[in-house]
């Protein structure tokens, strides 16, 4: 469901297909994990019958479970204890408030400042799409529709004062590549 909901596709089916894609590549990766195990575990002279094997399975599921309890144990026995400490000390909350702050902000402009790349990027390809037929141009137009309204009337007042928009490096590629579904969902 996560990966369904962070696909960047336009419809069902191709969030679909991307999740089912995500998840594939994740289970596979703990399949051959487990098949290289299993071959280790046969050159070493283990028998894999029925039986042994399930003790096997048992045996590697109590094993990745006792060590995260282990590894999550071993840090909150140190943290949690720190932690209630550190919250009682009243200078200590303030700087690391102040800190925190601060770079929320910093992530902030940065944010704001992406955002504003990519609309004008978004503007330049909604019009290298003006006069070309298809689906293209309205999802060009859902993805400009994303994008807060305050923000673009921000950008289209500040247009007029700046040359926004006015070097174009779009334009110079190919109608066809921007009027692609890959090219628009990377995008």
């Amino acid at each position: 469901m996560q990966s369904y909901s962070k696909a960047g596709e336009f419809d069902a089916i191709g969030k679909l297909k991307a999740a089912y894609y995500n998840n594939i590549m994740y289970y596979v990766t703990y399949a051959i994990i487990f098949f290289f195990l299993l071959a280790y575990a046969i050159s070493k002279g283990i028998s894999l019958n029925p039986e042994h094997l399930k003790v096997l399975i048992v045996s590697a599921s109590n094993t990745w479970g006792l060590f995260l309890l282990t590894v999550l144990l071993g840090y909150g026995l140190v943290e949690v204890p720190r932690q209630l400490w550190q919250i009682s000390n009243k200078g200590y909350r303030l700087k690391k408030t102040y800190f925190e702050v601060d770079k929320l902000s910093a992530d902030k402009n940065d944010a704001e400042e992406t955002l504003r790349e990519v609309y004008a990027e978004a503007r330049e390809v909604l019009n290298v799409l003006q006069n070309h037929r298809g689906d293209a141009r309205s999802k060009a137009q859902q993805i400009i529709s994303k994008v807060p309204p305050a923000l673009v009337q921000e950008l289209n007042a500040n247009s007029t004062r700046s040359n926004f928009g006015a070097s174009s490096n779009i334009r110079e590629t190919d109608i066809a590549v921007i009027s692609t579904d890959r090219y628009l969902v990377r995008f």
